[in-house]
């Protein structure tokens, strides 16, 4: 427990919070640890980054990290479902934590393939940042989402579907 950003130290303190409440309250709780949620409406994040720099400048792409950086990328809509599901499924009496992601990973630079197909554009690379796209990124993240599996809640879509159904719905 030995967080390498504020976000990552908000996070541990909020699931802090949240086991203290349920054991002085009694309540039930879930706890969800969500990769890369995508979808329409963003208004940051990657691919909505990706696409207004790309609208601005079609033929150079600035690429924070390596390109290198491993994540799972669900679809919003998947991240409902598997919220709703497991707090109907699940026959949780105090608190449980689940992971939620997809089957697959993809890296940066697959996933800016991803868009700039969808774009219709073959821009340059141009990558800054070394291993780490910011300070406090973490460049692999790959979520164990058994848990969430033995629910019997399944991602419908793999990250590549996501990503291009996120692309398609920032793109209207």
């Amino acid at each position: 427990m030995s967080p390498i950003s504020q976000y990552g130290a908000s996070k541990i303190s909020a699931e802090a919070f949240i086991h203290a409440y349920v054991n002085v309250y009694g309540i039930t709780a879930w706890i969800f640890r969500f990769g890369n949620i995508i979808g329409r409406n963003q208004h940051r994040g990657v691919i909505y980054d990706f696409i207004n720099k790309l609208k601005e400048n079609p033929k150079e792409l600035e690429i924070l990290g390596d390109g290198k950086q491993v994540k799972s990328y669900l679809h919003v809509s998947d991240c409902i479902n598997a919220v709703n599901w497991i707090m109907k499924h699940d026959n949780n009496k105090s608190v449980e934590t689940y992971n939620l992601g997809t089957y697959d990973q993809k890296t940066v630079t697959e996933l800016t393939d991803i868009v700039c197909d969808e774009m219709n554009l073959k821009p340059k690379y141009k990558y800054k940042g070394g291993d780490r796209g910011w300070v406090g990124d973490t460049p692999i993240i790959i979520l164990d989402i058994k848990k969430a599996l033995s629910t019997g809640w399944k991602p419908k879509m793999k990250c590549e579907e996501a990503i291009r159904r996120t692309v398609r719905e920032l793109m209207r």
